[in-house]
């Protein structure tokens, strides 16, 4: 069985990991984009009064985690969304129901019948997906510590002048621990969730439903501050640091831990039902 289960999780890996280096290459070519854009935006905006300023690690991250406040009716603005943001995550999870779509179609029979067992099946695209969004967060991570290197400093301490000028935050107060984890952990660990939570739903209904659903979702965690919409704890700017309102990190830990748990179960229930042969 454990041979059945490596076997599987194998094919996954290089499959929906390795073979797919091309889609890898366009989203590092999107992070590079954003990371360039925001480090020059910097240089330029502060060598205007001689100061010299240098991005850090998590500065760049922030960029990208930052967000956008919550659509206010009482507030005349309009809505206001963070594309770069938004296009992060939907990248990665148009990524995974593409993935899971083909190999429903092209290899699910075949590698049913040679393991036959659907729980391994089931728990070898489980693992995938989980290896599929750190690597994603990886590469992510790596082009920002490049850029940092190349035209900022290597390190995680955040400038409280970027955060105030570009971010609209205080973080005098705040640990670089705290705001590397709000920035960068906490988003990484709600993919993985509604990453998981995406893989079941494609066994219910068709993985392009499940991938519009998601981007709903996505869309309504912009409009509202909510723990029910966990892409709040993706942004910055929705965090509850000191005094502000916002939502609280203890609560995305446990929610994200049940939801992968749930998942799971729920994926698995689903698979020993479904007639794929």
């Amino acid at each position: 069985m454990i041979h059945s289960f490596l076997s599987l999780l194998k094919h996954d890996i290089f499959e929906g990991v390795i073979c797919k280096w091309k889609y890898y290459f366009l989203t590092v070519l999107f992070f590079a984009f954003v990371d360039f854009v925001f480090v020059t935006n910097v240089i330029s905006s502060f060598i205007v009064f001689n100061i010299n300023i240098q991005c850090s690690i998590t500065d760049i991250v922030i960029n990208t985690f930052l967000g956008n406040e919550p659509f206010d009716p009482a507030v005349n603005k309009g809505v206001s969304l963070s594309v770069t943001w938004f296009i992060f995550h939907a990248l990665l999870f148009f990524f995974i129901s593409l993935y899971i779509t083909d190999d429903l179609k092209k290899n699910a029979i075949s590698l049913l019948l040679r393991v036959k067992s659907k729980q391994l099946w089931w728990t070898s695209k489980f693992i995938w997906c989980i290896i599929t969004v750190v690597v994603y967060y990886f590469l992510f991570l790596a082009i920002a510590v490049i850029f940092a290197s190349c035209f900022g400093i290597a390190s995680f301490d955040v400038s409280s002048l970027i955060a105030d000028e570009f971010f609209g935050i205080q973080i005098l107060d705040i640990s670089v621990w705290k705001m590397f984890f709000s920035s960068l952990l906490l988003p990484m660990m709600i993919s993985v969730a509604i990453a998981v939570f995406e893989c079941a739903l494609c066994l219910i209904i068709k993985p392009i439903y499940s991938f519009i659903i998601l981007i709903c979702y996505l869309v309504a965690s912009t409009f509202y501050c909510s723990e029910y919409l966990l892409f709040n704890f993706s942004m910055v700017i929705r965090n509850k640091f000191e005094g502000v309102n916002g939502v609280l990190n203890q609560y995305a830990v446990l929610i994200t831990i049940l939801i992968i748990a749930v998942s799971y179960l729920v994926g698995l229930s689903f698979i020993k039902r479904k007639d794929i042969l």
